[in-house]
């Protein structure tokens, strides 16, 4: 008799069973690849994306092995293209939530650079384009190829 799996644990009864990731199980899964957590709308993209190339397509709900590969392989192309930026990101991300915060720029901005005159609410409001609160890889990207301010 196998015992259940562990709660957050990556290999589930599902994985073991049927050979597929469930969504919290991908979340987990990249988490444990990568180093940090993707943003819901990544995972749900990923989710959508993956199960689209499923084969054949009456397979138990969740991605295949290939499948999960595949996805890895195609987010390491990804993420080493960005990889300059992503490091300078990641730097900044001093909690691994896959976004940034004010109190994020804030703290990097004491260490960095206390004396300098403009605000760390001026550079996040001007990274933060789409006025969430936080800012994403991709705002972060943006902001720094622009050579904005």
């Amino acid at each position: 008799m196998t015992e259940p799996p562990k709660k957050g644990a990556l290999i589930s009864e599902s994985w073991l069973s049927l050979g597929v990731l469930t969504r919290a199980e991908l979340k987990s899964a990249l988490l444990a690849v990568f180093g940090f957590p993707f943003v819901k709308s990544d995972i749900q993209h990923l989710w959508e994306e993956g199960l689209s190339h499923q084969r054949p397509p009456f397979t138990p709900p969740g991605l295949s092995k290939e499948v999960f590969r595949a996805i890895v392989r195609r987010r390491e192309r990804l993420i080493s293209s960005f990889d300059r930026s992503f490091r300078a990101f990641s730097a900044l991300d001093r909690h691994s939530r896959g976004f940034l915060l004010l109190d994020d720029i804030e703290c990097a901005m004491g260490e960095v650079c206390p004396a300098v005159k403009i605000s760390a609410a001026e550079v996040f409001a001007a990274m933060d384009r789409g006025r969430a609160g936080r800012v994403t890889f991709t705002d972060f990207r943006l902001f720094i190829g622009e050579g904005a301010l």
